[in-house]
């Protein structure tokens, strides 16, 4: 059972949101456009299908390659529940989104994971494992990766891709900060389902997300989709933001500036190593004990980032939300002054 904690004070770098301001020809468009919307009635399908026009013209597909939902993890719940029946496995590279193991076992699938390569990365023996995996599948790849933030190459895609008896599930809901993205591929095969979200690049509040597919494979989805799952507001605030998104692009391009300079800042700190990543965080190894550092950040200085459990290989870790260069900096001060503190002393 997964449990949402109530949100907390302080600088939020745990949950991998965007934390840079939304441009404010968005915003203000938001608050002129959204009073006209009435609350009285169910959402319009003709707005659904609105959306997914525009949405199709900026991805490069068409709008019946479109599958809307309540972000991406409602979609991927759906495909779960979509093919296959209880002796269908997910089969899942791990570390990744701990979710994909909570689909399985809510939709009587079994949960196969296979430990990524020792650099973390899904690597050419990793996906022979895989594809190893007997009978009927879906194969869950996150690119880029929660938690590590790497993204999946050319040939992975192409060799998970091939096996006829699977279904390809790569959850991209951070590829624009990747600039790598397979949605093109996903409209013309028919065992590719790409699930996208506008969570991680500022509408996490509004829990709007999209699959792309084949034709045929949007119209089984579709089956088991539920009606009127996006409400009203959400539906005209993703209408804007489409509309608005090279400016939402522009931010996005600012996040990633900013991640290389997070990521420079902390090499530079003794104990500390930043993976390269294609998301908007870094994992990071840190000196010591990493939950507790991660526990005296929220102690001290009311800076939350995400510690992995003692039981993880990622134990000696943190994983660290771009956040603005402001709050980039507190962090950095308080990193610097826990390693001044918890540094080794010399005899």
């Amino acid at each position: 059972m997964f449990a949402v904690a109530p949100r907390p004070d302080g600088i939020l770098l745990d949950s991998n949101e965007f934390r840079f301001p939304l441009p404010k020809r968005f915003l203000k468009r938001v608050a002129d456009e959204l009073w006209p919307v009435d609350l009285r009635c169910y959402p319009d399908f003709a707005e659904v299908e609105k959306i997914k026009v525009a949405l199709a013209r900026d991805l490069g597909v068409e709008p019946d390659n479109l599958l809307l939902g309540v972000g991406s993890t409602e979609l991927l719940d759906l495909i779960s529940r979509a093919f296959g029946e209880r002796d269908h496995r997910i089969v899942t590279p791990i570390p990744s989104f701990p979710m994909y193991a909570h689909y399985a076992n809510l939709n009587d699938r079994k949960f196969v994971p296979v430990p990524l390569d020792d650099d973390l990365s899904l690597s050419s023996k990793v996906a022979e494992a895989l594809l190893r995996e007997p009978g009927s599948k879906s194969f869950y790849v996150c690119s880029p990766n929660n938690p590590t933030g790497l993204s999946i190459e050319r040939e992975t895609f192409d060799a998970l891709a091939s096996d006829p008896r699977a279904i390809l599930c790569l959850d991209e809901a951070y590829a624009e900060y990747s600039g790598r993205s397979f949605v093109t591929e996903a409209a013309t095969r028919d065992n590719v389902v790409v699930t996208r979200s506008f969570s991680k690049i500022g509408l996490a509040g509004c829990r709007f997300g999209y699959a792309v597919a084949s034709k045929n494979l949007i119209r089984e989805l579709a089956k088991a989709a539920l009606p009127y799952a996006l409400n009203s507001l959400t539906l005209r605030i993703a209408q804007i933001f489409i509309e608005e998104m090279p400016l939402i692009r522009a931010v996005v391009e600012d996040v990633k500036r900013e991640r290389a300079r997070l990521s420079t800042a902390l090499a530079n700190l003794p104990g500390f190593h930043p993976y390269r990543s294609d998301a908007n965080f870094l994992l990071c190894a840190a000196p010591g004990d990493a939950a507790a550092l991660a526990r005296r950040l929220i102690e001290l200085r009311k800076i939350w980032v995400r510690p992995f459990s003692p039981q993880s290989r990622l134990r000696d870790c943190l994983r660290i939300a771009v956040g603005s260069p402001e709050d980039n900096d507190i962090l950095l001060d308080a990193l610097r002054q826990e390693s001044t503190i918890h540094a080794p002393r010399s005899e």
